[in-house]
């Protein structure tokens, strides 16, 4: 299970960033670390497979985001994800971190340090779709 949802949770922030760049943004890397309920964090997981980061842009065109909104939350976030973003060529990588939660209602909220995404979701058909396509274990 835990397996399942660190999978989920990688590919998700893989979705985030495609979302955020456009056609000379590349996506470069994205780090994982989740985070448990006493607030320790755990391992960062790197994801650099370039095919993995293609698909997962496919995905995030669906995630709504709502900018300039300034959200809070009442628990800490489940995973924190950075993505390193090279917004032009020969410039240093941009990194834009997200705090992701899992909702009960099979939902994902996350809120961007972008202010161009600010606060975002993914409802549950898009998130069971993102289930269903990327949480194959191996």
């Amino acid at each position: 299970m835990k397996r399942q949802r660190l999978c989920f949770l990688l590919l998700f922030c893989l979705l985030v960033v495609g979302c955020s760049a456009n056609g000379q943004q590349q996506l470069s890397r994205v780090d994982v670390q989740m985070v448990n309920l006493e607030g320790s964090e755990a391992e960062i997981v790197t994801i650099t497979d370039k095919t993995k980061l293609g698909d997962i842009k496919l995905l995030l065109k669906r995630v709504n985001w709502e900018p300039n909104s300034e959200v809070s939350m009442e628990r800490r976030e489940d995973a924190k994800i950075t993505l390193y973003l090279q917004l032009e060529q020969d410039m240093p990588e941009q990194l834009f971190e997200y705090r992701v939660w899992f909702n009960e209602d099979d939902t994902i909220t996350i809120i961007s340090n972008n202010l161009k995404e600010g606060y975002g979701y993914l409802d549950q058909k898009n998130t069971e779709i993102f289930k269903r396509e990327f949480l194959k274990v191996n």
